[in-house]
This record gives C-alpha cells, structure tokens and sequence, in this order.
C-alpha cells in the first residue's frame, strides 16, 4: 500500500445473483472478494473464484482496470473453471505438505505438478523426496492427508504475487527445478521477466493460477499414492496422488 501513493478508482459492473449492480472500487488495491463483501457474505463464502471480463481471476487479486465481473461456485452453470482452480489448488497444497510433513535433514525438492486433468479425478504433485526406496505404509499416507483435511478449518487464502525474475530466482534458490523452470515461466508473462507466485500461509510456490479463494472450500483431503516416474527433464522423481471433495459437493460415508 505505501507504493500506491495516488488512489484510483475503477467500475466494477457486478452480474449475477443476487443483484446486478455497480460500484466504485480502488484500482490496485480492491479485489473481488471486496465485492463480495459489499453485496453478501454468501458471495464471500461460496465463490471460488472470479470471472474478470470473461477472464478467470483470483478472488483476492486487485482490479486493474473498469470490468464487468461474475462470481463462480461449486454449483454453477459453469462448473469447468471452478474445478480447474479446485485442482489446481489442491495440487499446491501437496507441495506444501511435502515441505512440512518430513524432518529437517530430509530436503525435499519440489518440481512442478501437471495441468489439472479433471476426468482423471485426482491431482499430483512430482518432487525428489531424496527417499527412492520409500514405499509408504497406509498410515503414513494417513499422516499427509491429515494435514491437508486440516487446512479447512484453518481458512488460509490464497495470495498472488507477480515478482520480477530476479526475485523468483532468489526466492527459490534452493531448488534447482524451480531456478530451470523461471527462465521459461518469466518469457511467458505480458512483461517478459514476471514469475506468478502464491502464498498460502508461509509456503509460498509458482503456479499459473487461479487458485481458489482459500482452503475453506476442502471438505475432504487425501493423500493416496506416492509412484516412481523418470522425467525427461529432471530424472527419477516421486509422484505424489491425491484425491479431494469440495465442502459444497458433499458426499455420504454410506
């Protein structure tokens, strides 16, 4: 905020339930869920993520410019997107249960999960656990779901960054994966040199996003197998699975 020295306004022409309206809202600083929470707390719960001129867009990413703006969830007539960013989240979730499930002297190297592929209906996330003869008992695969089905309650958002090469290339020195991919990710940003990073609680990894609004939006969190891949690019790797069910698409025990 002390980088903005001059406030802005810009128009948000809000569609949908349950009202269209329009308001004025802060150029780089208000974000659609501030919309929400203008028009109704069933907006700030539900959404997943935003349509910004037709563009899918973080709900916690400010505006830039005049928009027209929807507001997706679980239950809509456009049910693709919102599973793409479901998935997508959950993938970026497991990067962060990987990072803290394991003990200090094990570094864990994170290399990148695929595009969601919804009809596969799970998620990955491939990373060198420096552990190539681990095969994980059914309580350990226990222990690592644990920690992502407890991010529910917590309600961390996610966050977007855009940062300058330079930064990315700082931020993740320590891994090797990362500091070959930024080079590619940074040539494909508007600007040429610009790496989009996400902050969910203190992890912090590169995704093109959308990601959804915040971890309240899990009901249920698995992990369910951990395979051995040879990549291409990078070699012998873990592909961790996972399986995840949104709070708004319960589903029974029986």
């Amino acid at each position: 905020m002390a980088l903005i020295t001059r406030i802005e306004k810009v128009q948000v022409v809000h569609h949908g339930p349950p009202e269209d309206c329009t308001l004025l809202m802060n150029k780089d600083l208000s974000t659609p869920f501030s919309v929400a929470m203008h028009i109704g707390e069933l907006l700030m719960t539900r959404s997943v993520v935003a349509l910004v001129n037709g563009e899918p867009w973080d709900m916690h990413k400010p505006f830039t410019e005049d928009c027209e703006l929807q507001f997706l969830h679980f239950k809509d007539d456009q049910p693709d997107i919102p599973n793409q960013v479901f998935w997508r989240s959950c993938s970026f979730i497991l990067g962060s249960i990987l990072e803290r499930a394991f003990k200090e002297e094990i570094h864990v190297e994170l290399c990148s999960f695929p595009r969601p592929n919804v009809r596969s209906g799970s998620f990955v996330y491939d990373a060198d656990l420096k552990l190539p003869d681990w095969k994980p008992t059914s309580a350990e695969l226990n222990c690592l779901s644990r920690i992502g089905a407890k991010l529910q309650h917590d309600d961390i958002r996610f966050e977007r960054l855009d940062v300058d090469i330079s930064v990315a290339l700082k931020m993740f020195q320590d891994n090797r994966f990362k500091i070959l991919q930024i080079p590619s990710i940074a040539a494909q940003s508007p600007s040429g040199n610009s790496v989009p990073v996400y902050r969910m609680g203190d992890h912090v990894d590169i995704t093109r996003g959308p990601l959804m609004s915040s971890t309240q939006h899990i009901a249920r969190y698995s992990v369910t197998t951990v395979s051995d891949i040879d990549s291409p690019d990078f070699g012998r790797l873990k592909r961790i699975q996972g399986l995840a069910i949104p709070k708004q698409l319960p589903v029974s025990d029986a």
